[in-house]
């Protein structure tokens, strides 16, 4: 996480990095702190010292050091900061108390640091995504492009303050996306606390730059993905599982066609390697219908049910969620439930199981139904 405002204790692995003057007179500002609180040594203007780092910003004669001594500084500490990566550095506003640098004169010195250098809130942008109700809207909270919003007090995950992902993909583990739901990119000056699985983060600070386009957001769960709740690379169409899929509910890999399990499958609702047809639970060399042949232009012109297109992802409300996946996805009583991803069988099973009688019906006209074939595949036997 960024540094508080005030840093009132420390771990035994945190360092507290302030500003100093080369004759080791801590005797004021977080100067006076770190010898008081974190084992700074008078005398001492510079470098690592207990649980505190001297940063020079006054010479011997109590002047200003040049921009150039500023920057030698900074890599010291870095360097610093790379021989002990099991400490953490917390930077205070350096030379900005006593010294009399501005911010806008510091601030830009520190550039590319080390993931064990924090810096204070507003001198490091944290840039991450937020999903918002159409209107920019989340939870009651109207927010505004381009606006700052600020949180007074302090800041927790799942509690207190403005919540965001750092990653673009992780946005979609709290979301069941749709046309009432947009996606913005967001950045961050302030205070952030990080989830310890990196999922997702809380800020007292939140910018929206810029709300992301429709290409963008469909970019789910994967790369270069094309349609809806598909997972993995390359996919084309609707809940797709795997890489280089086309059609829906595909399982696998290089599958064209609808609700195949396994790799290169052609056809529809197949089971196994390299299948070509439909409802096939063998190998053929030809187009086969419940592992027998049936011409493709019957099979083109049979009439399917909508049941056996289906997601393997389902949406599951906070109030239907069992306590134990409550506990699991602590964050779903913010979300209003998790996004739960079903096997092939399990999600094929709950499809027929709310299918209607006419949908149930054309199943069982369809070119050499076989209800143990069909019992394999989907998992559910048709009465």
């Amino acid at each position: 996480m960024t540094t508080p405002k005030e840093i009132k204790s420390l771990k035994p692995n945190e360092v507290f990095v302030f500003g100093s003057n080369l004759n080791g007179n801590h005797c004021g500002g977080a100067a006076k702190q770190a010898l008081d609180m974190f084992g700074a040594v008078e005398g001492q203007g510079e470098g690592l010292m207990g649980q505190s780092y001297a940063f020079p910003t006054l010479n011997k004669k109590m002047e200003k050091v040049s921009v150039e001594e500023l920057k030698e500084s900074v890599k010291k500490l870095y360097q610093c900061a790379t021989e002990n990566k099991n400490k953490t550095f917390f930077v205070t506003k350096v030379g900005c108390g006593i010294a009399g640098f501005t911010e806008e004169e510091i601030k830009p010195l520190f550039v590319s640091n080390p993931k064990n250098v924090i810096m204070p809130a507003g001198w490091s942008t944290i840039k991450g995504y937020k999903a918002f109700n159409v209107g920019l809207k989340c939870r009651d909270f109207q927010y505004e492009l381009g606006k700052d919003f600020y949180h007074e007090g302090d800041i927790e995950l799942c509690s207190q303050g403005f919540h965001f992902c750092k990653s673009l993909s992780a946005v979609y583990n709290y979301y069941q996306f749709g046309t009432d739901i947009v996606v913005g990119e967001i950045e961050s000056e302030g205070d952030v606390i990080d989830e310890s699985e990196g999922n997702k983060s809380v800020t007292n600070h939140l910018r929206i730059i810029r709300i992301l386009n429709a290409e963008e957001s469909a970019n789910n769960n994967g790369v270069n993905n094309v349609g809806h709740s598909n997972t993995g690379y390359s996919n084309t169409g609707d809940s797709n599982t795997g890489n280089s899929n086309t059609g829906h509910s595909n399982t696998g890999y290089s599958n064209t066609g609808n609700s195949n399990t396994g790799n290169s499958n052609t056809g529809h609702w197949n089971t196994g390697n390299s299948n070509t047809g439909s409802f096939n639970t063998t190998t053929p060399k030809e187009v086969l219908v419940f592992n027998k042949f049936c011409k493709k232009e019957k099979w083109d012109n049979v009439e399917k049910p909508s049941c056996l297109y289906f997601s393997i992802n389902k949406w599951v409300s906070f109030e239907e969620m069992t306590d134990s996946e409550k506990k699991t996805y602590g964050t779903s009583k913010y979300t209003g439930g998790y996004m739960k991803k079903l096997d092939y069988k399990e999600a094929f099973t709950e499809s027929l199981k709310n299918a209607s009688e006419e949908e149930i019906k054309q199943i069982k006209k369809l070119p050499n139904f076989d209800a143990d074939i069909f019992e394999e595949i989907s998992g559910f036997r048709l009465k």
